[in-house]
């Protein structure tokens, strides 16, 4: 078996930074804002860049508080797997490096690809684009995430689909489970 994994909330715990980045980018956009300047790419490249910055900078924080880990479970997997692994994230470039450095997972998983590289999640191009680079047959590929965007993605890829989640949608892929841990007893 093939690994594509989504970073987080799948290998890598942080759900709530894109939420911060987004409130803090709120707060900076001129009180006089018109729909005029929404629409302009200037503005739209000007937004995305602090988005960026602000992730960033809320990785850090998160990152020297220790409130960004590792699942349980995955350092011992990718340390003792021979199988191919990858990652897709719809996290900014910088933001997803820091981490990958500072949890020393930046040896294990390539490519990583980002929305610098490839379109957002649920869009199919990022898992695409793995497959076809590594030269791999696509019936060997599976795509491990946590979130509807990651299910929706790996389906329109056509590979299989693996959601770590207690909530609803696991009844939506092909195998789930509660826990990263729980995936490692079946893979």
């Amino acid at each position: 078996m093939k690994y594509i994994f989504d970073l987080d909330d799948t290998l890598v715990k942080n759900s709530d930074i894109p939420y911060h980045a987004i409130t803090q980018l709120l707060k900076e956009l001129p009180h006089r804002t018109t729909e005029e300047d929404l629409s302009t790419k200037r503005f739209y490249d000007r937004m995305k860049e602090r988005y960026r910055h602000h992730h960033l900078m809320k990785t850090r924080e998160y990152m020297e508080k220790g409130l960004i880990q590792l699942a349980p479970g995955v350092e011992k997997f990718l340390d003792e797997t021979d199988s191919f692994t990858a990652g897709l994230t719809n996290a900014p470039h910088s933001s997803t490096s820091y981490k990958l450095e500072e949890l020393g997972l930046d040896g294990f998983l390539d490519p990583v690809l980002t929305p610098e590289d490839v379109k957002k999640k649920p869009s199919p191009e990022g898992i695409q684009k793995i497959i076809q680079s590594s030269g791999l047959p696509k019936e060997s590929f599976v795509f491990v995430g946590d979130s509807l965007k990651d299910l929706i993605a790996g389906k329109r890829a056509g590979v299989r689909t693996v959601l770590i989640t207690s909530e609803w949608k696991r009844f939506f892929a092909d195998e789930s489970y509660s826990s990263f841990q729980q995936f490692l007893k079946h893979h």
